[in-house]
């Protein structure tokens, strides 16, 4: 829930900062640069924030902090492309009349963007939410301590070289997908509205 509400917060801004100024050559910087992090391998991207923060400056290794933040970084490019999509489908009439009413962007982005991007926001966070949930190469590196892995890293344990409790295993795994089907209906309205709002454009 962190990593996507973070994750969409820091995406939502970026989205805006590149719709607004969408002719702008550092727009396209910024939007290359936040989509890097899709382009690398994730055990890639787990080795160099072991190297960063797993030394006596800073040790975050064995801690649900370094999970958050390899997360957020991960999903930002996510995050970001949806809302920058979202926004790109809003009219500029609508943000200009809002300027010329003496809003300032950061009205004009509380009062006017979010309302009209907020079923994909919701459909990202809720998407964001789901790969966090299931994500496992990073829980794997970072976390040693059994009391602290995550779900998909203790079900992996119930599994053996040849042979597993299978019956705890689906079981473990039928009790995994309750949050995230809680998140999808209580967010389901949303979520339809998001993936509508996204498949056409008009």
């Amino acid at each position: 829930v962190c990593c996507a509400l973070i994750a969409g917060t820091i995406g939502t801004l970026i989205g805006y900062a590149v719709a607004k100024n969408r002719r702008s050559r550092w727009a396209s910087y910024v939007n290359g640069v936040a989509f890097l992090p899709y382009l690398m391998p994730s055990i890639a991207v787990g080795a160099a924030f072991f190297i960063l923060f797993s030394n006596e400056k800073i040790n975050l290794f064995n801690t649900y902090t370094l999970l958050i933040i390899a997360g957020t970084i991960k999903y930002i490019p996510f995050a970001s492309r949806s809302a920058l999509n979202s926004m790109l489908q809003i009219s500029n009439e609508i943000e200009e009349a809002a300027i010329i009413d003496g809003c300032s962007s950061l009205r004009v982005l509380l009062q006017v963007m979010l309302p009209l991007s907020k079923p994909m926001l919701a459909t990202t966070a809720l998407l964001c939410a789901r790969y966090v949930w299931n994500e496992m190469m990073f829980a794997l590196c970072f976390i040693e301590t059994t009391a602290i892995k995550t779900i998909p890293v203790g079900l992996l344990a119930l599994k053996g070289q040849e042979s597993g409790e299978w019956s705890v295993l689906v079981a473990g795994l039928a009790l995994s997908t309750i949050p995230i089907v809680i998140l999808y209906l209580i967010f389901q309205k949303q979520l339809v509205r998001g993936m509508m709002m996204g498949s056409v454009k008009g």
